[in-house]
């Protein structure tokens, strides 16, 4: 068993039976510090879904998150922790996906999801060895615009009940002023520095006091509202399109796509059609560096392979999967050092 979460008896395995078109880039679970949590925005989906939509929407290799977490509370995997998936932009390469279903802007996760968000959180961390900290989405920079995850995942890895704050109004959109507290005042906070708006130093604290009030006031001068001091409707509408503009200019142009021919889309290879039964054996030959083709371009399919070249591949196929089983005793290794230096 490579990772503690695999222990976990609501988790499936999903990883290479997903929709993809190629595969993500890797790194190495030493890489990955930091835990992002998701919502799905949706109602319904799971991870075949939300893979068909990333692939053939979006254009991505594969589905976006590690892991899914259905309203059962079904942990649907789908990337090792060495992938760099898309899901927190410019932090991709540290950070570890968990996406739970549903729109949580109007509900809560369910108990189920709640409870498998905490155990996966406990194992995940012991199987990252360089763990820092986990952060919604929206904590992430460049995302202090989008409404995402929307409940409050700190709470539930911890253990306890969810702490919204002392303000009126309906989840997501209430009026927040001098005096009230909570995680609702901690997201304004962190979007009001990511503006430019440091409030005096005082940082993100989770408590509505004069400092956060003379921010507010600040940028509803700057952006020609009513200063009242309030974080009401107008002045939360306002500050999201700022942010959400600002991450739009700071993101880098995506290298264009070389364009394939929709009647004869081909991978790996310009004679390997996608959708034929063995495409996605050869692409993970290749990428493995098992079988190579006849030239750059060309695969061969269809020609016949000769005993030598059947015994060059059996080879190279049982030296990748020693040098698997290799990479993998290493790692074990070095998380016993780890653990046994933690002890000492």
């Amino acid at each position: 068993m490579a990772y503690h979460f695999e222990s976990l008896p609501q988790l499936v395995n999903l990883r290479g039976k997903l929709p993809h078109d190629g595969w993500q880039p890797t790194n190495s679970k030493y890489a990955k510090t930091d835990i992002a949590v998701h919502h799905s925005l949706t109602h319904e989906g799971d991870a075949y879904s939300f893979s068909r939509y990333h692939v053939y929407t979006n254009g991505w290799p594969e589905i976006a998150y590690h892991f899914v977490i259905l309203k059962d509370g079904t942990i649907q995997w789908c990337h090792g922790l060495h992938v760099i998936s898309y899901h927190v932009g410019n932090s991709n390469s540290f950070a570890v996906g968990i996406c739970l279903v549903g729109d949580f802007r109007t509900t809560e996760p369910t108990d189920a999801q709640k409870r498998s968000l905490r155990e996966l959180h406990a194992q995940l961390k012991r199987d990252m060895p360089d763990y820092k900290r986990t952060r919604g989405h929206d904590e992430f920079p460049g995302y202090a615009w989008k409404a995402c995850p929307e409940f409050d995942y700190e709470s539930v890895i911890n253990g306890k009940g969810p702490q919204y704050g002392t303000a009126a109004g309906g989840k997501g959109k209430r009026t927040l002023g001098r005096g009230d507290k909570g995680i609702d005042v901690r997201r304004v906070q962190k979007k009001l520095i990511e503006a430019g708006y440091d409030m005096n130093g005082y940082g993100a604290d989770s408590s509505y006091g004069p400092a956060t009030e003379e921010a507010v006031k600040q940028f509803q001068l700057d952006q020609n509202l009513d200063v009242d001091g309030l974080f009401g409707p107008n002045t939360r509408a306002k500050l999201n399109k700022l942010l959400e503009n600002k991450a739009a200019a700071d993101k880098p142009e995506p290298e264009p796509k070389p364009n394939k021919p929709k009647e004869d889309e081909t991978v790996a290879f310009d004679d390997v059609k996608k959708g034929e039964y063995y495409a996605d054996a050869i692409v993970n030959l290749k990428r493995e560096g098992i079988m190579k083709g006849q030239s750059e371009s060309t695969f061969g399919v269809g020609e016949n392979l000769k005993r030598e070249d059947a015994a060059v591949l059996i080879d190279r196929a049982l030296k990748h999967e020693q040098k698997q089983h290799n990479n993998l005793v290493a790692e074990l290794r070095a998380e016993i050092d780890n653990l046994k230096e933690k002890h000492k």
